[in-house]
């Protein structure tokens, strides 16, 4: 993966694996043999059409064109999801993390026209969008700011504000997530969150 880091040949995960190579002809034949072995003795066929390969940097484009032409795999520039989690993250974490922040919006934008009372609202808040980020949350620390968003979205359908209008924050966010018996509402600061599954991780 990197200069001086442990070699990492593959991972399994499920039914979705990532294999690790050289760009060697020796090496897409070993994998190839794995492959049909794997097939002939379980009984099951591998979906080459859902399969994809990628390349590190510093393989010149025509070492691409063999490779691909050896294991007969589309070429892509990079995964972009792997068990529903980006598989590589760039600079800019806040773009690669947007999807989270889309998915409550949904959700919210669904729930704002209908009659909730504020205890309805405190059960969908509670069970469904604090939940949607906890996987991703268990293995990348998400930026500050989409934390801060995306508790400022929760913040403002939960005081039952409409698009366009703001209403009357009587009592601080910071407060409504104490624990209710020190007079709050028991809600989740996400960048805390964030931190306590990945410390649970480590």
């Amino acid at each position: 993966m990197a200069r001086g880091a442990p070699k990492i040949n593959h991972l399994f995960f499920a039914d979705d694996s990532l294999i690790f190579c050289r760009d060697s002809f020796q090496d897409s034949q070993t994998i190839q043999e794995i492959l049909n072995t794997y097939q002939s003795t379980s009984g099951q066929l591998i979906n080459l059409d859902k399969s994809e390969i990628s390349f590190n940097r510093n393989v010149p484009d025509d070492r691409k064109i063999l490779f691909q032409g050896w294991m007969q795999i589309k070429v892509v520039e990079c995964h972009s999801k792997y068990m529903g989690l980006p598989a590589f993250v760039g600079r800019s974490k806040k773009q690669v993390f947007n999807f989270v922040q889309d998915r409550v919006w949904k959700k919210l934008k669904g729930w704002k026209e209908k009659f909730l009372s504020t205890a309805g609202r405190e059960v969908l808040i509670k069970s469904l969008i604090q939940a949607i980020a906890t996987y991703v949350m268990s293995c990348f620390l998400l930026p500050m700011g989409l934390c801060k968003h995306i508790e400022s979205m929760i913040s403002k359908f939960w005081r039952g504000s409409k698009q366009g209008e703001r209403k009357i924050h009587w009592i601080k966010w910071e407060t409504l997530c104490k624990e209710k018996k020190k007079g709050g509402i028991g809600f989740r600061k996400f960048h805390e969150f964030n931190l306590a599954m990945l410390s649970k991780q480590g």
